[in-house]
């Protein structure tokens, strides 16, 4: 008898199994509805990704897994039917997948750094360029990766490097002061001839450069230019301060007022929505970072959310805009704020490496010459 009635306590009910996998959709929009509502109590996006991706999973997977866990298990005493037994594997399999999700994204793909390279080919280039545009190392702690990044780009030996800024975002117990002399460490050991020409980002790089103005070696530009000379190749580089590189005003106009047409011009900025307005000058290239190419990308959409007034399909690599060249670059690191882990889904971290070739494929040097920076430039004046 005490046998029969463990068998009875331990038996499922088909129609009772069916309820509890309809309870499921429900937890969903209950937790999902909770991570919105935190946005709106604090109005600050990464609210939701705070609360929102540990909760999808994590915290949903097991529930996923401990209810078919509990229906197969139950259903050993009280034989389920095939579609109720089928869909307890299923919701197992769900969970697995959405655990394999946040492994791959927080584990694996961050890392998965990739070297994009593209070519120019210009009249204005005489001798030949290798330029590396580095952007969002955005550290929540400098750790072997970044050693691996910039050990890459040593190896790639490039004449110059454009940071489009964000350098750090340490997350707890790393702290800003404990990591700067780590970064600043890593990009002294890659100085190229030219240097390294940077613009500040906005997340923590006014209190680094303030506290550090010589922060790795790099000049930083704020609304002004410098001119660099590369045997008979001239670049003009405006770098762009964070406002400015969300609403430039009229500092592209006078920049390129004063900027001789056979000399190759470049636009520098974090933010990539100025792009808007430099898309009507025959720039040769524009630079940025800041939307880190969205992160989160959906195979045939594209990134669900940019933080950037740009076109969806631009805000992630090199692209012919109007009447110039842009590279939004994905970046090297990934968003921290609030603390939130490094999050990438078919968005690999990226470099950038330009080389810019003399039209004809050529090189044109009149005799062997050594790099020069000419700071600042002559022609551009700080724009205020």
């Amino acid at each position: 008898m005490a046998a029969l009635r463990g068998k009875e306590f331990l038996s499922l009910r088909p129609s009772m199994a069916w309820r509890l996998l309809a309870l499921l959709p429900f937890i969903l929009v209950a937790g999902l509805g909770y991570a919105f509502f935190q946005v709106v109590v604090d109005r600050h996006f990464f609210k939701f990704v705070q609360y929102g991706y540990p909760f999808l999973t994590i915290v949903y997977p097991s529930i996923l897994l401990c209810t078919g866990a509990v229906i197969l298990f139950l259903g050993y005493w009280n034989p389920l039917g095939q579609r109720l037994r089928l869909a307890a594997w299923g919701v197992i399999v769900l969970g697995f997948c959405c655990i394999g999700v946040r492994i791959y994204s927080t584990h694996i793909e961050p890392y998965r750094l990739e070297v994009v390279e593209q070519t120019i080919v210009s009249p204005k280039i005489h001798t030949p360029l290798k330029v590396v545009h580095l952007t969002d190392v955005q550290s929540a702690q400098v750790s072997e990766y970044e050693e691996r990044v910039f050990r890459i780009i040593r190896e790639l030996h490039p004449d110059l490097i454009l940071n489009t800024g964000d350098n750090l975002q340490p997350v707890a117990p790393a702290t800003l002061r404990g990591e700067q002399p780590k970064l600043d460490r890593l990009f002294r050991s890659v100085q190229p001839p030219l240097g390294i020409v940077a613009v500040e980002g906005n997340v923590c790089d006014g209190e680094i450069y303030a506290h550090d103005p010589g922060f790795g070696g790099q000049r930083v530009l704020a609304d002004e230019a410098v001119l660099l000379s590369h045997g008979r190749s001239r670049l003009h580089i405006l770098g762009l301060s964070v406002e400015r590189s969300v609403h430039p005003d009229s500092a592209i106009d006078q920049w390129m007022a004063a900027v001789p047409p056979e000399d190759f011009t470049v636009v520098m900025g974090h933010v990539p929505d100025y792009m808007l307005e430099t898309c009507l000058y025959p720039i040769d290239l524009c630079l940025a970072g800041h939307t880190h190419g969205g992160q989160i990308v959906v195979p045939g959409f594209g990134p669900l959310i940019t933080f950037s007034a740009l076109p969806r399909h631009l805000v992630g690599g090199f692209h012919p805009f109007g009447e110039t060249y842009i590279n939004v670059s994905k970046g090297v690191g990934a968003e921290h704020c609030l603390g939130i882990p490094s999050i990438r889904f078919f968005c690999r971290p990226d470099i950038t490496v330009f080389h810019l070739i003399p039209q004809g494929g050529a090189e044109i040097v009149e005799e062997p010459q050594k790099p020069q920076i000419t700071l600042p430039d002559p022609v551009s004046p700080h724009l205020e």
